[in-house]
């Protein structure tokens, strides 16, 4: 099955490029791309495979070039409740297809304007917005594969994993785990004056 994507993609991106500079330089049944001197717009539909919308923006002609921030990004740094809904979202009817589109288009025209001036401010602050978030991520990932080997280090009375895995996560831990934490850390400190006394 496949979705009639680019005209639609044009009536509802069309005129924002054009009030915003953009020419369309590309265009097919899976893809549009707007350019300006300064900043290039996409907006991608994987026609035929995971039916996944996406509008990307990025700076032309710098290392920003190479780094298109998506419209999803864009409204998390407005702090706007579409970001969610917005990110890897699915159409699989045209009708579904031609309203994202037309929604992707209103809210790249309300929240996404700096972007399509292509300022450079704009981009850096969505640069550093993804760095917060690629470290968030990371730290979330650490803190799970920590949870799930001090549980089961706990589960065998292993207290001094415990603390040693909880030791460096301290000030993300709940109220439980930092009591698991000291429980731990005073089981393996009685066993460290049990060893000095031998």
């Amino acid at each position: 099955m496949s979705l009639l994507f680019r005209r639609i993609a044009k009536e509802s991106f069309g005129a924002l490029a054009e009030q915003h500079g953009l020419t369309l330089v590309y265009q097919s049944e899976v893809r549009l791309e707007y350019k300006s001197k300064r900043v290039r717009m996409l907006v991608n539909f994987d026609n035929g495979r995971s039916y996944e919308l996406a509008v990307a923006f990025n700076l032309v002609g710098s290392e920003a070039e190479q780094q298109p921030y998506s419209l999803a990004e864009v409204l998390r740094l407005k702090k706007h409740a579409a970001a969610t809904s917005i990110e890897g979202q699915q159409m699989d009817t045209q009708s579904s297809l031609d309203a994202a589109l037309k929604k992707a288009a209103r809210l790249a025209s309300e929240y996404a304007s700096e972007q399509l001036s292509g300022s450079a401010e704009a981009f850096k602050q969505l640069a550093k917005q993804r760095s917060a978030e690629a470290i968030e991520y990371g730290l979330a990932r650490d803190l799970r594969a920590a949870r799930f080997q001090a549980d089961r280090a706990w589960q065998e009375k292993d207290f001094a994993t415990v603390v040693r895995l909880y030791r460096p996560m301290l000030n993300h831990l709940s109220p439980s785990e930092v009591k698991r934490f000291e429980f731990a850390s005073a089981r393996t400190d009685e066993n460290l004056e049990d060893c000095g006394r031998d």
